[in-house]
């Protein structure tokens, strides 16, 4: 028989998630207040697929075996699209690598950035199927709902 993967340990179960995401939408209002302040619904959720979690998981394990960081998490700041952009003014994320700075004991996690990492200028740029460069942006290329809710991306909460 096979050995079964215990269940996670971070994560919160779906009736919580539910009822955090009730109070930002309705109960603490703090969802209607943004979007009268932009003047369009603001940003409910972003979906980021497989693969971009699998790139950054990537780079996690690159940047702690060829540049030895003492890689500790991943901090999520909250973020605005910038005028002229196709989201303008709505909500976005963006995701930076931590390590821990301190000890085990007290951990101190800072922010780093792999452009100003150990040997990033010799490191190739991605390219596209074609073979054409991909402009490097961050690791911020979820996509907002809305606009795109369709499909499961955004469930049926109020």
């Amino acid at each position: 028989m096979a050995k079964l993967k215990p269940k996670p340990a971070h994560l919160k179960p779906k009736s919580e998630i539910d009822k955090d995401i009730k109070y930002y939408r309705t109960g603490l209002g703090k969802h209607t207040l943004l979007s009268q302040v932009i003047g369009k619904e603001e940003t409910k959720s972003i979906w980021f697929s497989f693969e971009q979690m699998q790139e950054l998981w990537e780079e996690i394990l690159f940047q702690t075996i060829n540049n030895k960081k003492n890689v500790s998490g991943t901090r999520v700041y909250l973020t605005s699209y910038r005028a002229g952009s196709r989201f303008e003014k709505q909500m976005g994320v963006v995701f930076v690598l931590t390590e821990n700075i301190g000890t085990d004991e007290s951990p101190k996690h800072k922010d780093f950035f792999i452009e100003e990492q150990s040997g990033f200028e010799n490191r190739p740029d991605p390219t596209n199927e074609d073979g054409k460069p991909l402009v490097i942006l961050g690791l911020d290329h979820g996509t907002p709902c809305p606009p795109d809710c369709s499909g499961d991306q955004d469930p049926e909460w109020p």
